[in-house]
């Protein structure tokens, strides 16, 4: 799948709609996290490094994917460090990281509950992580929409041939706000949500989460 798919048909997409959608999330995650180039960034998931490259700090990317770790190492080169690793089994110690990025990634996971204690255990007191998730409910109704009249071009971008499934076929989980919810009981508060890319058309959810100071 990760060769299938690969993130810069998103970021950089000769579609205008998909393009926007990104950069509109990409966008909300940095203007959120607020990142100071001294400090410690994890990208959980980090893909092709399309947000590492957008960000200060001294950056750290992993992924589960030797492609996407290859990908990213092409993007960024020497300047971040990047490892293989599951985002559901850190191999850090607590308290590691100012700042944490997760970027479309639960959904992919078996147990995304486990994925976000990780990251409150790898977050710093007073530090700040952002999670995204895509509204499942919404882009598929939008899909279906567009099929049935006539305007499934809107749906295409390159590298891709499913142009007619509704369903994402690597999705593990329908994402909701309602179901992150679920997942994020107990964990780190919600101190922000945005909707991508406006309020009133929500294809995308960034929650803000803060670590309290002890």
């Amino acid at each position: 799948m990760s060769r299938k798919y690969n993130p810069d048909h998103y970021h950089n997409s000769t579609n205008v709609l998909l393009r926007f959608i990104e950069g509109r999330r990409t966008w909300a995650i940095i203007n959120a996290l607020h990142i100071d180039e001294h400090e410690d960034v994890l990208d959980i998931g980090c893909g092709a490094g399309n947000m590492l490259e957008k960000i200060p700090g001294m950056r750290t990317g992993i992924d589960l994917s030797d492609t996407m770790i290859e990908r990213s190492r092409n993007k960024l080169g020497d300047d971040v460090t990047l490892l293989k690793m599951s985002a559901e089994n850190l191999q850090f110690e607590d308290e590691s990281f100012d700042k944490i990025i997760c970027s479309e990634v639960i959904e992919h996971v078996l147990h995304p509950q486990k994925v976000l204690k990780e990251i409150a255990r790898t977050l710093r007191p007073g530090g700040l992580a952002a999670v995204s998730i895509p509204n499942e409910r919404l882009i598929a109704r939008t899909k279906w929409l567009l099929q049935h009249s006539g305007l499934r071009f809107l749906m295409k971008n390159q590298g891709e041939t499913n142009v007619e499934d509704v369903d994402n076929e690597w999705h593990l989980h329908q994402g909701s706000m309602q179901l992150f919810e679920q997942w994020n009981r107990g964990l780190l508060p919600i101190v922000r949500t945005d909707k991508i890319p406006f309020h009133l058309l929500p294809f995308r959810y960034v929650f803000l989460l803060a670590k309290p100071h002890t």
